[in-house]
């Protein structure tokens, strides 16, 4: 994922991202948003048992489970949402079909 990819999944400017990762310091809102896409990452490589190239195009297909939106979609309203990205992932890990 690129630098501009990257800056929409967290709704920033790739310009604010850079110098977010220059500086090392990001704002608490831009603080919570790379988290949750870290987690989300990291939920979605495990259930794909490490295979990132799946992982990746699943976090940009639409799912049923999350209303025919994109996880990378839903994170980027930001606030708790990543929850609902995370608790889909459990679902499917636990081979709750949607």
């Amino acid at each position: 994922m690129d630098g501009e990819a990257l800056g929409r999944c967290l709704g920033i400017s790739p310009k604010t991202l850079l110098n977010g990762v220059k500086t090392g310091h990001f704002s608490s809102r831009e603080s919570e948003r790379l988290y949750a896409l870290i987690a989300v990452l990291q939920a979605s490589c495990q259930l794909f048992e490490g295979d990132v190239q799946t992982a990746s195009r699943f976090l940009i297909s639409p799912l049923r489970g999350l209303n025919s939106k994109t996880p990378l979609e839903i994170l980027r309203k930001g606030g708790g949402e990543a929850r609902a990205v995370i608790d889909l992932i459990g679902r499917l890990e636990n081979g709750i079909l949607l």
